[in-house]
């Protein structure tokens, strides 16, 4: 809900389009109406991508085009303020797909590394935007044990399954017994990092592990999820 406060910061500090520069009417807009359906947004049966067994994974948009700048400028540039904006197509498709089928949200988190050297984790502030619309709760369940390079630095699945091998670990696993997870990244492309805590959260006794991410490659509808 927009805020007396929201109200008055959209007035003082108008945003613009990142597409056009035309001004927004309010800062919880990602881009304007006009330029809102020419951005890559996932057609209704490319939304929910399942995988091996029970795994499944919701992306709100193709990693492309305006898109995919929208989002480097959110990971890599400091716009943290995007979280909002981009959460909201997400959360639709969540609700869309997933129901009320999680109990809480949790988020693949950045090493401590990266997490100086950004000031922020992307995928947190996602996550606590998509709390906020669906009405749940984040916790913190994993950590990044390990600095790792960038997945997209890496070609090939097999080094990008190696390249995460063993670099998250739960915080406490007795939080994460018996809950129904729903995990929260900004970009799935082989979905090696997302079977990977998902993978962990299971053996530490999760009753379902559902995933979201706001994005997907092309690569990643020819790769099968595995959470297991």
């Amino acid at each position: 809900m927009h805020s007396f406060f929201d109200y008055v910061l959209d007035f003082l500090f108008p945003s613009n389009c990142p597409c056009c520069r035309r001004i927004l009417s309010h800062s919880r807009m990602l881009v304007c109406e006009r330029c809102y359906p020419d951005l890559p947004w996932l057609s209704e049966e490319d939304v929910l991508q399942q995988g091996e067994g029970k795994s499944h994974c919701v992306s709100a948009g193709w990693f492309s085009g305006n898109l995919r700048e929208i989002i480097h400028a959110y990971k890599f540039e400091g716009y943290r303020q995007l979280a909002a904006p981009l959460a909201g197509p997400l959360a639709q498709q969540i609700n869309r797909h997933y129901g009320d089928a999680f109990d809480l949200i949790t988020w693949v988190p950045i090493s401590t590394k990266t997490l100086k050297a950004r000031g922020y984790d992307q995928s947190r502030l996602l996550a606590e935007a998509l709390a906020k619309e669906l009405g749940k709760s984040t916790f913190p369940l994993l950590q990044k044990s390990r600095h790792t390079p960038a997945q997209s630095s890496l070609s090939s699945p097999a080094e990008r399954r190696s390249n995460v091998m063993g670099a998250f670990a739960p915080i406490e696993p007795a939080a994460i017994a018996g809950q129904r997870v729903l995990i929260v990244d900004d970009v799935i492309t082989t979905g090696a990092t997302l079977a990977e805590v998902g993978g962990i959260l299971h053996r530490a006794g999760a009753a379902k592990v559902l995933c979201a991410t706001l994005c997907r490659t092309p690569a990643a509808a020819k790769s099968p999820l595995k959470t297991k």
